[in-house]
């Protein structure tokens, strides 16, 4: 689907070490699966790293801390 714009949903889990986890969820693929190898947080930017589609995602949270533009 290349060029094709698909809608993804993020879901971040954070383990007791308090590295995080992530997934996206590729909801116009049947919900398809997609894990995230990579996730870094620091408080503001968020960094993800995603092989399997060849892809990755720098996002900057907002002062509210409820949305991620990136």
């Amino acid at each position: 689907m290349q060029g094709a714009k698909l809608r993804l949903k993020l879901e971040l889990t954070r383990s007791a070490d308090g590295s995080l986890a992530g997934k996206l969820t590729s909801i116009d693929q049947g919900n398809a699966a997609i894990p995230v190898k990579e996730t870094t947080f620091d408080g503001k930017k968020l960094i993800l790293s995603i092989p399997m589609i060849q892809g990755s995602y720098e996002g900057l949270l907002d002062e509210a801390g409820q949305k991620l533009t990136g």
